[in-house]
């Protein structure tokens, strides 16, 4: 049994499990605090079997404000809020299964990489971008029996690129990039009305129209509803949006996006990933992250010859922006076909032995 800590925000980190776990023979238990989803990823060995964390960041009457509880133990750590009831109860929780695992799989968290370390836990962690240079992602990252970064290689983007990108992992021989990781399908699409929705290629806009898709962020977006709305209404184009305010996400983001012209994603690894995936041409909108996460995805992203858009243009504008980013085509080199099946292995290399 391989232990999987997922992490709630966002999400690109269900995504990548879901991407990951059909090529891995073993059963899988998740531990998390986000919701179980209503259809649950499976292994090759079966559905994940689901284990709900506690909140550890809310209110308690013997911590009243975590974020004064020493939550860093002096910058050691990212966030161990000093007598969190919550906090203590979601590490116990996979103490508890340690017994029965042979690996814990990290997506991802400073903390949980530690504790199964701890435990004597062969630890397969998940990287992102960004300057995680600082002291408890340097622990984190010696502690891992392997490190698994969902974004192209340095020999992909270039050494100089990859290494203001990701300096973390610089010199890291344990590192495996395997490029962008996301489903095959949409597992949480539960059958789609028979009247398509509005942007789809089913309606056949007028002569130069291009179908546009904006999708919103889970995490987050550096775009506000009211400003994808006023760019739509002053566009030529044909848009659709989904996963903002007033716009409810689509779980049939895959099929989405085949139906599209060009999308208008942010730069977390998971939109990144399901764009790459698609073929589809975008336009990128990095959006502010702790550690500066999708600010040096954008980076990555440009070095590849992607259309980045720092700041919220106005409305006028987009249509320009959109015919560059259809010029430039699909994101080359983000998405490898073997990367879900590399980074299979290297957790099963890892992580795959009995306990």
């Amino acid at each position: 049994m391989i232990g999987w800590y997922l992490h709630h925000h966002g999400r690109g980190h269900l995504d990548r499990l879901r991407a990951v776990a059909p090529l891995i023979g073993q059963p899988i238990t998740v531990f998390s605090s986000l919701p179980a989803p209503a259809r649950p990823p499976a292994s090759a060995a079966g559905p994940v079997r689901w284990v709900g964390l506690d909140a550890d960041a809310g209110p308690e009457e013997a911590c009243p404000d975590p974020a004064r509880a020493d939550p860093t133990a002096g910058g050691r750590l990212h966030w161990a809020p000093l007598l969190h009831r919550g906090h203590a109860r979601r590490l116990a929780a996979i103490a508890q299964a340690a017994l029965g695992l042979s690996g814990l799989v990290v997506d991802v968290s400073a903390e949980a990489a530690l504790l199964g370390r701890l435990l004597g836990l062969p630890v397969a962690l998940f990287t992102q971008p960004g300057d995680r240079t600082d002291a408890p992602h340097r622990l984190a990252l010696d502690l891992a029996s392997v490190i698994i970064a969902p974004f192209p290689s340095a020999e992909a983007l270039g050494a100089s690129a990859f290494a203001a990108a990701a300096p973390h992992l610089v010199g890291r021989a344990r590192a495996v990039c395997v490029g962008g990781l996301a489903p095959d399908d949409d597992p949480e699409d539960t059958g789609r009305d028979a009247a398509a929705p509005a942007g789809t290629r089913s309606e056949a806009p007028a002569e130069g129209r291009l179908r546009v898709l904006a999708v919103g962020g889970a995490g987050g977006s550096l775009l506000t509803a009211r400003d994808l709305e006023a760019a739509a209404a002053a566009s030529r184009h044909a848009w659709r949006l989904i996963g903002v305010p007033g716009h409810p996400f689509s779980p049939a983001v895959a099929a989405e996006l085949a139906a599209c012209d060009v999308a208008i994603v942010g730069a977390g690894l998971g939109s990144v990933a399901q764009l790459a995936r698609s073929g589809r041409p975008g336009a990128i909108l990095p959006a502010p992250r702790p550690f500066g996460e999708q600010a040096a995805t954008a980076r990555m992203l440009a070095e590849l010859g992607a259309v980045v858009v720092d700041s919220p243009p106005p409305p006028a504008a987009w249509d320009g922006l959109l015919d560059r980013a259809r010029a430039a085509g699909p994101l080359r080199g983000w998405h490898r076909p073997d990367g879900a099946a590399a980074a299979a292995a290297a957790i099963t290399a890892a992580c795959g032995g009995r306990p």
